[in-house]
């Protein structure tokens, strides 16, 4: 927290000089008689390119976790934001101290530059958000995948603790369907959703099931139905994997 705040003030220093010899060089090589509209636009818009810029840097120290996640999005900000800041300086210096074009053209060509710029700038912005949110759902589907790895992983470790005579082949049956899940796509496809819905609904009601089955209390998963359980697990694994094999 303190380093942020150290950044954020070193970036408003920074900023501060730059408008104050901003302001320093349009005021002292100038006279009052000779501070014209296109005097005052130069002005204008280079304070507010600064402003941009400032504005940007600043939230980017403020994204933190987020700009790391996000680096070449807000790079491609920077460029565009850097590109701005030389167009309107090239402006100041080729339309107006050299060739002095009517206010009107020379508003217009600032218009125009600072629009395009904008429209990039939400652009890229709006891609950064899709990304985001991609990268977001996807990690979701991440978690649910392990999820149901975690889950299989607890019941085999509840079967090493029984006695039961069938607890080697079920164990083994578990096993395999652990090593089938670890290899699996953890990436999940919205089109897949009832297939993993439906995963997710066998393999807690198989974790329930392994739970009373070691512990012997009364219920309805004999050592067969688990055994069949477990095969219908593995069948809706092997479908959904060759179903996200053809989507991709």
């Amino acid at each position: 927290m303190r380093q942020l705040t150290s950044y954020k003030g070193i970036t408003t220093t920074i900023f501060a000089i730059i408008l104050i010899v901003t302001l320093s060089l349009f005021f002292s090589f100038s006279e009052t008689d000779t501070r014209d509209a296109s005097w005052w636009l130069s002005l204008g818009v280079l304070v507010l390119a600064e402003v941009i810029s400032y504005g940007f840097v600043f939230h980017m120290i403020e994204s933190g976790h987020e700009f790391k996640a996000s680096v070449p999005a807000y790079m491609s900000l920077a460029a565009v934001i850097t590109i701005y800041d030389a167009a309107v300086l090239l402006h100041i210096v080729l339309f107006w101290l050299i060739f002095d074009i009517p206010f009107k053209i020379y508003l217009f060509i600032h218009i125009l530059t600072l629009a395009a710029m904008l429209i990039v700038g939400l652009l890229l912005g709006m891609a950064k958000i899709f990304i985001r949110s991609q990268e977001a759902d996807e990690q979701i589907r991440i978690q649910s995948m392990k999820q149901l790895y975690i889950i299989l992983h607890g019941a085999r470790m509840e079967l090493d603790s029984c006695q039961h005579a069938d607890r080697d082949t079920l164990r083994e049956l578990l096993s395999s369907l652990e090593e089938q899940l670890k290899y699996s796509d953890p990436i999940s496809h919205p089109a897949l959703v009832l297939e993993e819905a439906e995963l997710m609904e066998k393999v807690r009601q198989l974790d329930s099931g392994v739970r009373s089955f070691v512990r012997e209390r009364p219920t309805l998963h004999s050592s067969d139905e688990l055994r069949q359980l477990m095969l219908d697990i593995a069948k809706i694994l092997r479908l959904r994997n060759e179903r996200m094999t053809v989507m991709k």
